[in-house]
């Protein structure tokens, strides 16, 4: 199972990113200007897959979908500060 495709919503309260990862040749080049949340994001993500709630529940964002090539999915949804995972 690899992740298909990485979606956030409302990262610092603004922004909106839709990540697809390239599956084919394994490799994904994630860019952009300072301060749209790169380094935030891998920060959520190593906070979710390292079962560290604690940490996660800190970072400002509304939604997380993280979507599998077998069609399962991982959704965490911050409803002021109480965060709901499926």
């Amino acid at each position: 199972m690899r992740i298909k495709q990485i979606e956030i919503i409302g990262l610092f309260g603004m922004f909106n990113h839709k990540i697809p990862l390239n599956l084919e040749s394994n490799i994904t080049i994630i860019y952009g200007i300072n301060g749209i949340g790169k380094t935030m994001l891998f920060k959520i993500l190593d906070a979710l897959f390292n079962q560290n709630y604690s940490k996660l529940v800190k970072f400002p964002f509304q939604k997380l979908n993280i979507d599998f090539d077998n069609d399962e999915s991982i959704i965490v949804e911050n409803l002021e500060k109480l965060f709901y995972i499926k």
